[in-house]
């Protein structure tokens, strides 16, 4: 089984990558707040830092939580598990060779369907919902990533003020 990602571009789309990810769970209601990154202001490394860093750094710019996120709501959820970007997880191990990008290239796309999901394909059959169908999300951040089995979510882009 070939595993490959669809971003999910019902609620607009991204320019840059996740900074992070803040997560409510009221029973099986899952909320997700999906902050994008922003570049802060300019950053002057201190006088008592080591040579070698300030020649090559110089000054840098904090990366901060953007001012709007995107909020979904998933109201039937099946499962969900978050890992450090770094965590090795048997069946869950996915290359992003496949994974659409963002515009600059440089980043991946945050928020994604798994399509052909060995996760998904362990749901029993007992437990698929009545109506509708369980997909599989993966979202990823800086230093985090997300899967969730559930029902498509909505979602709508707020103002963190």
């Amino acid at each position: 089984m070939s595993v490959r990602f669809e971003p999910v571009l019902q609620f607009g789309t991204f320019t840059t990558a996740l900074r992070n990810i803040r997560l409510s769970l009221d029973e099986y209601r899952l909320r997700l707040d999906l902050i994008p990154s922003q570049l802060g202001e300019v950053v002057e490394l201190s006088d008592d830092g080591p040579e070698y860093l300030k020649a090559i750094m110089g000054a840098g710019r904090e990366i901060v939580e953007a001012d709007t996120f995107l909020r979904l709501e998933f109201e039937t959820m099946w499962a969900f598990m978050v890992h450090e970007e770094f965590a090795e997880t048997g069946s869950m191990k996915f290359s992003g060779g496949d994974w659409a990008k963002l515009a600059d290239g440089r980043a991946l796309f945050p928020f994604v369907k798994v399509l052909e999901s060995p996760w998904l394909a362990e749901v029993p059959d007992h437990q698929l919902p009545a109506e509708g169908a369980f997909y599989h999300f993966r979202i990823v951040s800086m230093t985090t990533y997300l899967d969730v089995i559930a029902l498509l979510p909505s979602g709508r882009w707020m103002s963190a003020d």
